[in-house]
């Protein structure tokens, strides 16, 4: 089966935009149950020559159910990589997210929890797929772990998943976290000029009621071709990107070593004058000191001057 791949802005934000994809991923990758769910985009245009690309992050209100039956209220945000270069986005979008949302309209004016889940889909040094950051907390003084927490502890610190898709296990695909997960394993591309399509028989494969509608979803996005316009155009702005970057990368390289050259060339350019006066330095002393040795043996101060083509009055100077 083709699915559209989900790595991709514009699909990513065509799932999402479904709230009960929504949760059916949530729910699924945090393990926890969602009670409500309700959207709050943030879309940012990003300009490319003629090209017109929207880049999005996903943030949600959700209401989950914890373990002890009992209900809260969290803020959870959803973003992508394709690239390393989109750390420092994760990083602006997370402090924007501590400020945008303390109070939001239509809900308690109370700041939330933030929740970040964070798709990562380049490759990394770690083996492991999903890598999940919860919160904990410890006594400085005696080490002990701080069984409960208030409420200014919680609302300062986030708990954050990272999922590693270039790592999935290719075992125990067909169901739960992993079967969720194909659906944004890169090595499902279809072909290089077709990187926003994935094709592979584990989505045939995938009975969960919540999961198959899921890859049902991405196999109905195949067939808008206005959708799949969009996601040649983002491959186009990001081969622009590239480009741009690698030329930034290459002049900057230049520029770097053109001034460790000069530094270099200035540093050898004080060693060599600092060499000059040294030596320098070290003749007038051997002079002196032949001049001294001399007179000492009782040679005549205008003999000297002579043998050594000098002034009289500068070997009187010396010896007096």
């Amino acid at each position: 089966m083709e699915i559209a791949n989900p790595i991709y802005d514009v699909i990513f934000k065509y799932l999402m935009d479904d709230v009960e994809s929504a949760k059916t991923i949530i729910s699924t990758i945090l393990g926890i149950e969602i009670n409500e769910l309700l959207p709050l985009p943030q879309e940012q245009a990003i300009h490319s020559d003629s090209k017109k690309l929207t880049t999005i992050r996903v943030d949600f209100m959700a209401i989950i159910r914890l373990k002890d039956g009992a209900l809260k209220k969290v803020l959870i945000e959803m973003q992508k990589a394709k690239n390393p270069t989109d750390v420092m986005r994760f990083r602006r979008y997370l402090g924007e997210n501590y400020i945008k949302y303390d109070h939001i309209k239509d809900l308690d004016p109370i700041p939330l929890p933030i929740i970040c889940i964070y798709f990562i889909g380049y490759k990394v040094n770690l083996k492991n797929s999903v890598v999940y950051n919860k919160v904990s907390f410890h006594d400085m003084i005696n080490g002990d772990v701080v069984q409960s927490s208030e409420e200014i502890m919680e609302l300062l610190t986030h708990e954050t998943c990272f999922i590693f898709i270039d790592n999935l296990s290719e075992e125990e695909q067909n169901h739960g976290l992993n079967a969720l997960l194909t659906i944004f394993d890169q090595q499902n591309v279809k072909s290089d000029d077709l990187q926003y399509i994935l094709e592979s028989d584990i989505f045939d494969n995938i009975n969960e009621p919540a999961l198959k509608k899921l890859i049902m979803k991405l196999h109905t996005a195949t067939l808008e071709a206005e959708l799949l316009q969009k996601a040649k155009l983002e491959d186009d702005f990001n081969r622009d990107l590239d480009i741009a970057f690698g030329k930034l990368t290459r002049e900057t390289e230049l520029e770097r070593k053109l001034k460790e050259e000069e530094r270099k060339l200035k540093e050898e350019a004080i060693l060599q004058k600092e060499e000059a006066i040294f030596q320098k330095e070290e003749a007038i002393f051997q002079k002196e000191e032949a001049i001294k040795l001399l007179y000492k043996n009782g040679i005549d101060p205008s003999v000297i001057a002579n043998s050594l083509s000098i002034d009289l009055s500068e070997v009187l100077n010396i010896v007096k």
